[in-house]
């Protein structure tokens, strides 16, 4: 086996890992959507430092494949959803109130 052999075998296996990883955090995201109930594009109604705060959930944040929290866009005063995000861990989802599902949108 040559340099060139090993690298190709190298990329091969980098890219399989890659797809592992991302199944993986596939797995784990829609396990933990289950457990709470909480969703991508669930409009939600949170309290962060004495603060309500309201907003869409934009995507789920991971440390390595394990999902560690929620990333919402927070809404603006006027009620448009503004550039300014909030992060929720999973340990304190329970002061998480969704408002309106996502799938409830489409309908």
């Amino acid at each position: 086996m040559n340099i060139v052999q090993l690298k190709e075998d190298e990329q091969k296996l980098r890219a399989l890992l890659s797809e592992n990883l991302e199944k993986q955090k596939e797995i784990n995201a829609s396990e933990l959507v289950e457990k709470y109930g909480i969703n991508i594009g669930d409009t939600v109604e949170f309290i962060k430092w004495g603060k309500q705060k309201t907003g869409i959930v934009k995507r789920i944040e991971f440390y390595d494949t394990t999902p560690y929290g929620y990333i919402v866009g927070l809404f603006n005063s006027d009620g448009k959803l503004g550039k300014k995000e909030s992060q929720i861990s999973k340990y304190h989802t329970d002061l998480i109130k969704v408002i309106k599902k996502a799938s409830d949108s489409k309908e």
